[in-house]
């Protein structure tokens, strides 16, 4: 199952189908309004471990979580 999925899919996945996170086929995709994919629950996880603060048009990214 190295889709990650229950079952295989015949063909293979086209890569802008895969999260960007996990690199396996979305599950439950969303898409940020600058046109990145990921999967829910990928996002969801990785939001809780890192605080984004833009300051002046600069991004910081702070580690939070363990």
């Amino acid at each position: 199952m190295a889709s990650g999925f229950e079952e295989d899919f015949l063909d293979p996945v086209d890569e802008d189908f895969h999260c960007l996170i996990c690199h396996l086929p979305l599950r439950e995709p969303v898409q940020t309004k600058c046109g990145h994919r990921f999967c829910k629950l990928c996002l969801e996880q990785h939001m809780e471990r890192f605080v984004t603060i833009t300051k002046a048009n600069d991004v910081f990214i702070t580690y939070i979580a363990a």
